[in-house]
């Protein structure tokens, strides 16, 4: 009882302290298209199928908000708040498998996109994949795996596909035959429902690939990354920067045979970055599982001398640096979409609730 509820205790403080670095530190914005999505949660609403954006290709939150018929901007501020706040929780709970080192993964970079991009799914892939990874760790035969999966997959197959393939180079070891099935199916069964869900409003090409070869997408991404490199790393990182820096570091010292993994999911990272221009939002989320890899890792390192310093400067750099974020080849260290902030939205709602 008494490990219970020291366990429930943690899970609540740990919640209650991101929720004030969301809050008070990152601060909480809109995507800038925001009402073209409150537009086609209309058009979902009315079976209007004469125009979808390319983000209907990753519908998880545009649907449900159509199945509950929020079709204001003002309303939809509310539902958008409740998911974060409601995920966040969920993301809490789940990284509690990774002990008292899990703050290294819950102020990595990824805070970061889901608090300045708030009406995509990307908070959906983050959960999903902390949860593939914690159950993969502890209990690879439980069918939840699937479940993660088929969600992963339904939401954004493309940045899904890369966080998988990292995860299959960093923590092979951990997959049996079960497990493999459990992924392979979920990833199959989330792409043709996705499929099934496009054809339904008459969407046969993909307009996300479209997108990337028709303006030239791949060559500015690359020009984004090589004028921000530093930046792009530190973003996707952030409070687990300098960790990775010495873990590294360490292995090479060491002579261990983690380099040629992490050599190897960076450049996977990397390269998924490369195919749209949102450079830090996907390098932040493709790059978890390395992140996740490098935590359960760490025990091999914990005799190095300055072990615990570097833990606790890598937390201490995070928070006097603050947030950095690279879209589009520019450099942010406040949300580019503050005109955006969901904060605005939610007290017009609120006066109009109390009838001010």
């Amino acid at each position: 009882m008494k490990i219970n509820s020291k366990h429930h205790l943690k899970t609540l403080f740990d919640y209650t302290i991101i929720l004030m670095y969301t809050f008070f530190f990152t601060g909480v914005t809109f995507v800038g298209n925001i009402e073209q999505h409150v537009e086609t949660i209309n058009n979902l609403i009315e079976n209007n199928n004469d125009f979808f954006p390319f983000y209907i290709e990753s519908p998880t939150l545009l649907l449900i908000a159509s199945y509950l018929k929020i079709s204001h901007i003002n309303s939809l501020s509310v539902f958008l708040f409740l998911f974060l706040l409601f995920l966040l929780f969920l993301i809490v709970i789940t990284s509690q498998f990774l002990g008292n080192l899990n703050y290294i993964i819950l102020f990595s970079g990824w805070i970061i996109t889901i608090n300045w991009w708030v009406g995509y799914v990307d908070i959906i892939i983050v959960l999903a994949t902390l949860g593939i990874l914690k159950y993969l760790i502890q209990n690879p035969n439980n069918p939840i795996i699937f479940l993660f999966c088929l969600l992963a997959s339904f939401s954004h197959f493309p940045i899904y596909l890369f966080v998988l393939i990292n995860i299959f180079i960093l923590f092979k070891e951990k997959l049996n035959l079960r497990s493999f099935l459990y992924i392979s199916s979920g990833v199959i069964i989330g792409l043709i429902l996705n499929q099934l869900f496009l054809s339904s409003l008459n969407i046969v090409d993909s307009k996300r690939l479209w997108y990337i070869i028709s303006n030239e997408t791949i060559s500015k991404s690359i020009m984004s990354l090589a004028n921000n490199n530093i930046f792009v790393f530190y973003s996707g990182f952030s409070a687990s920067f300098l960790i990775f820096v010495c873990f590294t570091y360490f292995s090479y010292l060491q002579k261990k045979d983690y380099l040629l993994k992490i050599y190897f999911s960076i450049f996977i990272s990397l390269s998924c970055t490369s195919l749209g221009l949102d450079t830090s939002r996907v390098f932040s989320i493709v790059i978890i599982p390395l992140i996740v890899w490098i935590i359960v890792n760490l025990e091999s390192f914990k005799k190095e001398k300055y072990f615990k310093q570097i833990m606790y400067s890598s937390f201490l750099v995070a928070f006097l640096v603050g947030p950095i974020h690279v879209w589009d080849n520019n450099v942010y260290f406040n949300s580019p979409f503050e005109d955006f902030s969901i904060f605005k939205y939610l007290l017009i709602q609120a006066k109009y609730m109390l009838g001010i």
